[in-house]
């Protein structure tokens, strides 16, 4: 399966040759079903768990309709966390290499804002944000969002779980009337469909169900351990073991470097 498969959705030559060098061959189910309506301005309700290619979904026509000779903001992706927002920027750049002098804008809390403020001044293309960074950056006239074409909430499910529902709506009300607004979510609880009933257009319904990643050769075990004796189960798990090689996640940072020191 080769890149022509990306060209049978519209993705145009520079952004396959993209593709071609992030070592991307064939569409995912999500890119398959999202891409074509999302170039034909279509508001889209996505419903597709983390790991099937939905950045790409939006990245990919995010960046192809980028005009390039126009100084104006024109595409914002709100997502929940500021590593998410770096990931999702950082796939953009690799998308747009072969289209320069796309500008691309992450905004974030716990960055020093005057640097934002700077950053904005040469009025990106693409801003992906937090939702309270951005509200901050409203707030103080920093960010220009007439001229946006489409708006992009990436696991809206999450925001909502964090509080951001009303920061949300606040900020789709700042935007043109005629954007193109797209949802992705994991999950696709009541209120996300009121967001999708106040701010889309006839939206698009598009369901995509998490493929298995698992291989024969992984055995899969668990323990049920009391929160505050993790640690102990862990250094006991990797003394009794000879592993060559591990990895362990944490759900936040500072636990991450918390346990990266006890280790």
């Amino acid at each position: 399966m080769h890149t022509t498969q990306f060209a049978d959705l519209g993705i145009s030559n520079d952004i396959q040759k993209s593709l071609a060098t992030m070592k991307f061959e064939a569409p995912t189910q999500v890119q398959a079903l999202a891409v074509a309506p999302f170039l034909a301005g279509e508001d889209l309700l996505v419903q597709a768990p983390t790991g099937t290619g939905k950045t790409g979904a939006f990245g990919m026509p995010i960046v192809q309709q980028i005009d390039r000779k126009s100084r104006t903001t024109q595409a914002l992706v709100l997502s929940p966390t500021r590593e998410l927002a770096l990931q999702i920027a950082g796939v953009l750049r690799k998308l747009s290499q072969n289209k320069p002098g796309i500008r691309i804008a992450t905004l974030y809390g716990g960055e020093n804002i005057n640097k934002q403020i700077a950053w904005l001044r040469t009025t990106p293309h693409i801003i992906v944000a937090t939702p309270g960074r951005m509200l901050d950056h409203m707030r103080r006239k920093t960010v220009q969002l007439s001229h946006l074409r489409t708006v992009v909430l990436d696991e809206a499910d999450r925001m909502l779980d964090m509080g951001f529902r009303k920061d949300m709506e606040t900020i789709l009300h700042a935007t043109p009337k005629n954007r193109q607004t797209v949802l992705f979510s994991a999950t696709i609880p009541q209120e996300i469909y009121a967001i999708a009933d106040r701010f889309q257009k006839n939206a698009k319904n598009i369901r995509v169900a998490q493929e298995s990643m698992t291989v024969q050769t992984v055995k899969q075990y668990y323990t049920s351990v009391h929160p505050g004796g993790k640690n102990n189960e862990l250094f006991a798990l990797l003394q009794n073991n000879d592993y060559p090689l591990t990895l362990v996640f944490v759900n936040m940072k500072h636990r991450a470097d918390k346990l990266a020191t006890q280790l």
